[in-house]
């Protein structure tokens, strides 16, 4: 008997993983993938120097807050008898790796998801978010041995023609493609 099964998104919830907060601003000017920011978010960026920069590190004020918001988010979960799994963060060798492009730990829901007794890796589109699931790969990797369930991952985007490329398994909107 496995206990990864996902029938719904509306059945009861009873274990999430919850990423850590962690992004730094690409270390190249780059054509901005900005429609879904705000205005009051695009004026507040344009306003300070954010290129290769960690967020906390030009926010200080703003990532105290959006690591309250996690924590608090996590206690309201266990008060209702949620198991919340949180990844590790980033190493040093993966924020190097990733700092031409960023990179982020934050939208877990994103490079992964289950459906029924498969644990499935996502493929991000951006290159900021690429290796978003190495953080919380050896979960899945946990999680699928010991619950006997079928982890697999969809193909990394086809780079023949260059870095930016985004020739792969996805959508056309600003998602990766998943099955929900």
């Amino acid at each position: 008997m496995t206990n990864i099964f996902v029938k719904s998104e509306f059945a009861p919830l009873k274990r999430v993983v919850m990423a850590q907060s962690e992004f730094a601003f690409p270390a190249k000017e780059a054509p901005p993938d900005d429609e879904f920011l705000t205005e009051e978010t695009l004026a507040l960026y344009a306003s300070v120097d954010t290129l290769g920069k960690n967020f906390n590190e030009v926010f200080p004020e703003r990532q105290q807050q959006w690591e309250l918001e996690r924590a608090n988010l996590k206690k309201v979960l266990e008060k209702y008898g949620v198991e919340v799994q949180v990844p590790r963060r980033l190493t040093d060798y993966e924020k190097e790796v990733g700092k031409e492009d960023g990179y982020s730990n934050f939208f877990v829901r994103d490079p992964f998801f289950t459906i029924g007794h498969f644990l499935i890796e996502g493929s991000l589109r951006f290159p900021h978010r690429r290796n978003e699931i190495l953080p919380v790969r050896n979960l899945l990797v946990q999680e699928a041995n010991e619950n006997q369930c079928f982890y697999v991952s969809i193909p990394k985007p086809d780079m023949a023609d260059g870095f930016d490329s985004e020739a792969g398994p996805f959508d056309r909107g600003r998602r990766c493609v998943s099955v929900r």
